[in-house]
């Protein structure tokens, strides 16, 4: 088998379902921050990486554990008051 290491990162990828399928970023990454976008607010992800280099895929990741959240809603019933100081 070639052996991967030093091959240039040419993208990642990453599995939603603990590693049964993968999915890669597109447009590619080759560094961080990578954003996931898509997921479901409220829904628990187990979240894998992997870097893609052409020899193949390499290693995956630890699991990171995550729980998207929908952004506050904007603030209502303001009210401005002046005061002199």
């Amino acid at each position: 088998a070639a052996d991967p290491v030093g091959a240039p990162i040419s993208n990642y990828q990453y599995s939603l379902d603990e590693g049964w399928s993968w999915l890669a970023f597109n447009p590619a990454i080759t560094g961080s921050p990578a954003t996931i976008s898509g997921l479901t607010n409220g829904v628990k992800y187990s979240i894998e990486l992997r870097a893609v280099n052409s020899i193949g895929p390499g290693a995956i990741s630890q699991s990171a554990k995550a729980t998207p959240i929908a952004m506050p809603n904007a603030p209502t019933n303001l009210s401005a008051t002046t005061s002199a100081l």
